[in-house]
Order: structure tokens, then C-alpha cells, then sequence
């Protein structure tokens, strides 16, 4: 009975979900009205309906996005400002109002969410937040001119006005639910925090990517104590000089001996590294903003996703060419690993340390979504062969240029995924 009380509520019309409110609860609340004078300007109850829902969220009868747009023009036109502090301000500001004078609408807004599928209904609710977003952007758009910052892609003012809306709205409903467990001031400051994420300076070209560079990959192993990045810096730095110098001198090495180029005690080397196979992972780690930034660069420029699987094997072939040793002491852990834990992948192994493969699995994606690329096999397990076969090739020919390993390979193995055309 309770999973049909359910379906019952999902097939409402929206005349039956708000059947409470006809020409006899508007005669009672108003006290002076007759039902005839009711019928004089609706012809019937669904007329009314239609009507009350467009005049609720009418543009028009919005006090807050004209309000919040006003406060904005005026911090953007001071000569001097704290920008922040009035970001805070406002966002506060917008927050009471829609707690209080905006509730009933919001309330509104909700109920008629609920029938969103609703075509009159749909349309109501997207022209109420066109209203209000016609309101802000034009002072949006002049605090970020008086701020000399722009949006970052892939957002946009239309989009990055939706997340706000949005945040604003679902937090309102949250603290209604449970004051306690929102705070007033949440949403200042949740879009203070997310400002100098969403936007640039102007003139800058760094994308969403870059800007989350240095969060995106976990720092992986378990650590009793925080890293110490200058501790981490030197002894990364000694494991390259020492295998880019001579790659069988990193072979022979004991973390001894790379604590003592590094100038740092043994114990803490262990304690960080977990041993040779976490030195050999963490130090090529460093090469993988090199593979991973420009794959995804040449994703979002829509360039032929096969083009981009072969510039990514042209970029990995020359840096494993240029820090062979390093590249043969990451695949001697590689393959320790696999040996010993199999599918198993932990937190503290090279595999998840360094993931190659995984890099390339989004062009494979798009290829495969496009018709390009072979839809038959798991995209991971195509990107594992072909990063594979990249890496074995530079090793197996040490004297051979990287641009000739990467070329053979690209022919090779993009013939052997393509599909049939």
C-alpha cells in the first residue's frame, strides 16, 4: 500500500496536487468576494491555477535577484572595496530574504517541481530563473570587470549563476529542515570558497584542470605524520640525477645510499617511500603532469581522439626515452607488483602510484564512443596494451628516437583497435 501511495503521488496532476486551493479557499481568505465574482475573471479552476503559478514566480514579483543585482552594481562602483567581505555580505543577505519574504515562493517553486514534466509548469519555472538571472548577471558581470576576473572554463556566467542558484535554494530548504544543521552563513561562505576556483584573472589561460592540478591526485601511501615536501623534494630529486646518470648505478642503489646523495636520514626515506619500488614510483610521478595535462587539453579542443592516443604515445615514449633508468626501475616495481598482489591494488603500490594506463583511458573512451576505436574490448584493458607495448618497445631498444619507438607503435597498435571503416 505504501509503494502504491507512492505511484499515486507521481501520477498527480498538478490541478490534484494543489486541490486545496479553489474558488471557496480564495472567497474564505479574502472574506469580501463572492464565488461569482471569483468565475468573472477565471472562466474556471484550472484557469486560476495556470495564473496563480506564473503570477507566483513572476520575474516581476521578485524582490531578491533585484535587490542582490543593486547591492552588486553598488560595491562595484565604490572607488575602493573589500570584495570579499561584500560577497559575504550579500550572500548572506540573499540567503535571509529567501529564508523568510521568499519561502512561500520557494514553497511554490517546489510543488510545482514536483510536476515538472508538466509542460506549463516547466515553462513557469524556467522563466522565473531566466528573471532572476537577467537580474544579477549584468553586476555580476561588472564586479568581475572591477575585480579584472573572468570565469574559468568550462563555466560560464549562465552556469556558474545556476550552481549558485542552486546552492542557495537547496541549502534554504536544508536549514528550513533542520536549522542546526546549517548554518545562516553556509552559503557566503561555501561561494567564497568557490570564487577564486570558478574564476581567472583576465587574461589568464589556465582551464578547471589546471587550477586543481595540485589536489587532483592523492599523495599515496599511509603516513603517521604529514610529508615533509622538502624531505620528499630532495630525495625525488637524488633517485633522477642518480638513474638518469647511469641507470644501472639506481639499480645497485640502497635506499642507504639515496638518503646519503639526498642528505637525509635512511629511516625517513622508509618511512615515507615504503622502499625502492615507492622511491622508483613517486620520482617518475613527477613526469605525469607532462602525459596528463596536454591528453586532456587536446580532449576538450575535440581534436580526432586517435590523434590525440598518438600524441599522448609520442609525449610518453620521449620522457620514458629521457629518464630510461627511472622508467626500467618503475617497470622492474610494476611488475614485482603484479607479481605479488595480482588484480589487487593498494594504496602504496606503483600501479596506483603511477597510473598509466588510466591516463589514456578517456581517448580510448571518446574513440570508441565515436565509432573509431574497437567498442568490443574494456577501454582500460586496450589502454593497458597499448601503454604497454609503448613502454617494453623503449626499453628493448635503447638507441632507437622516442619520436620513431612512438611512431611504430601508434601504426601498430591503432591499426590493430580501429575498427573497420
Amino acid at each position: 500500500m505504501l509503494d502504491a501511495g507512492v505511484e499515486a503521488f507521481a501520477a498527480l496532476s498538478l490541478d490534484e496536487l494543489l486541490a486545496e486551493i479553489g474558488p471557496r479557499r480564495i472567497v474564505r481568505q479574502l472574506g469580501d468576494m463572492t464565488p461569482g465574482a471569483f468565475y468573472h475573471h477565471f472562466p474556471s479552476r484550472a484557469h486560476y491555477l495556470d495564473e496563480l503559478a506564473g503570477h507566483a514566480l513572476a520575474p516581476a514579483r521578485d524582490e531578491i535577484a533585484p535587490e542582490t543585482a543593486d547591492m552588486l552594481f553598488e560595491v562595484a562602483n565604490l572607488p575602493d572595496t573589500d570584495v570579499v567581505g561584500h560577497m559575504e555580505r550579500i550572500c548572506n543577505r540573499d540567503f535571509e530574504r529567501l529564508r523568510t519574504d521568499g519561502r512561500v515562493a520557494l514553497q511554490l517553486q517546489m510543488c510545482l517541481w514536483a510536476k515538472h514534466d508538466d509542460r506549463g509548469a516547466r515553462e513557469i519555472l524556467r522563466f522565473g530563473y531566466d528573471g532572476a538571472s537577467d537580474h544579477i548577471a549584468p553586476a555580476f558581470e561588472r564586479i568581475l570587470e572591477r575585480w579584472g576576473r573572468e570565469f574559468r572554463p568550462p563555466f560560464t556566467m549562465s552556469s556558474a549563476l545556476m550552481v549558485f542558484v542552486a546552492l542557495l535554494e537547496g541549502l534554504v530548504v536544508r536549514h528550513c529542515v533542520d536549522p542546526k544543521a546549517v548554518s545562516p552563513t553556509l552559503f557566503a561562505e561555501a561561494v567564497v570558497a568557490l570564487l577564486p576556483t570558478m574564476t581567472r584573472p583576465v587574461g589568464d589561460e589556465a582551464d578547471l584542470g589546471d587550477a586543481l592540478a595540485s589536489i587532483s591526485r592523492f599523495e599515496h601511501g599511509p603516513r603517521s605524520r604529514p610529508a615533509d615536501s622538502e624531505l620528499r623534494r630532495r630525495v625525488l630529486d637524488a633517485v633522477a640525477a642518480r638513474a638518469d646518470s647511469d641507470p644501472a648505478a639506481q639499480d645497485d642503489a640502497s635506499i642507504e645510499e639515496v638518503a646519503d646523495d639526498a642528505g637525509v636520514p635512511a629511516d625517513a626515506v622508509y618511512a615515507e617511500f615504503h622502499g625502492k619500488p615507492g622511491l622508483a614510483a613517486a620520482a617518475f610521478a613527477r613526469y605525469l603532469p607532462l602525459l596528463e595535462r596536454p591528453l586532456r587539453a587536446e580532449l576538450g579542443d575535440g581534436r580526432p581522439p586517435l590523434d590525440v592516443i598518438g600524441a599522448h604515445l609520442a609525449r610518453l615514449a620521449d620522457v620514458a626515452a629521457r629518464h630510461r633508468g627511472l622508467t626500467n626501475a618503475l617497470l622492474d616495481a610494476v611488475q614485482a607488483a603484479a607479481i605479488r598482489y595480482g588484480d589487487h591494488i593498494g594504496p602504496s603500490d606503483p600501479r596506483a602510484i603511477v597510473p598509466l594506463p588510466q591516463l589514456l583511458v578517456p581517448a580510448v573512451q571518446a574513440g570508441q564512443e565515436q565509432g573509431v576505436v574497437r567498442g568490443d574490448f574494456d577501454a582500460f584493458e586496450l589502454a593497458l596494451l597499448v601503454t604497454n607495448m609503448l613502454l617494453l618497445r623503449v626499453m628493448n631498444r635503447p638507441h632507437a628516437p622516442a619520436e620513431q619507438v612512438a611512431e611504430i607503435v601508434s601504426e601498430v597498435a591503432l591499426r590493430g583497435i580501429s575498427s573497420p571503416r
